[in-house]
């Protein structure tokens, strides 16, 4: 299911003032011309917080008492340089029977069982795919609960609908299940130390005696 966010028509301009009232200044991009709106500063960071703006959005266009919907994604989001304030969204629209490119997260499945054998490292977190709006998934799951140790999780092994195409290298690494630190190796060190520094205060102990 799409995340709906709600937009107003705003005039061009004044951004400081939208966000002063709890709005956020954005631009809507599409076939019929570009449209500056506004949206709730609120309710797009709780998007942004569940992952749900990545994918495709129901923008629902509130004007002179009617609502329009239609589908669009995130294009840019412009951050205030120092302290890292969202300012402006650009949003582009859509259209249900064309293919569009996106960026998925992929979610890791297992961890925990994994971990319990080794160290995880999960190091590619987005899928470049493309796919009509209507099949866009908000993630792309993989299984890594019995990945062996030593062995990686690539992008062959993702879950992938049949009707998304993949665009990344399919012998991508996602995540590598490393061997556990040895402790061994630590604990034979920690003897050899205490002796050696038993051995320096027991020369201390008799040159203080001379």
């Amino acid at each position: 299911m799409q995340a709906v966010l709600r937009a107003v028509p705003r005039e061009p301009g004044h951004p400081r003032r939208v966000r002063r009232e709890g709005g956020l200044p954005a631009v809507l991009y599409g076939p019929s011309g570009n449209f500056p709106v506004r949206l709730d500063a609120r309710e797009f960071h709780r998007l942004l917080a569940s992952g749900r703006a990545r994918g495709i959005l129901t923008v629902e266009l509130v004007q002179d008492g009617t609502t329009r919907s239609l589908s669009a994604m995130v294009k840019e989001l412009q951050y205030h340089p120092a302290r890292g304030d969202l300012l402006h969204v650009d949003l582009f629209e859509v259209r249900e029977d064309e293919p569009v490119r996106a960026q998925v997260p992929i979610v890791l499945r297992g961890v925990e069982e994994a971990e319990k054998r080794g160290i995880l490292q999960h190091q590619l977190a987005e899928l470049e795919i493309e796919c009509l709006p209507r099949h866009m998934p908000a993630a792309v799951e993989g299984d890594v609960a019995r990945l062996p140790v030593g062995e990686e999780l690539r992008v062959r092994d993702l879950e992938v609908p049949a009707q998304v195409r993949v665009l990344n290298d399919p012998d991508e690494i996602v995540a590598v299940l490393l061997p556990p630190k040895d402790l061994g190796a630590e604990e034979e060190e920690q003897p050899a130390a205490e002796v050696a520094a038993g051995a320096a205060t027991e020369e201390k102990g008799e040159k203080g005696e001379v």
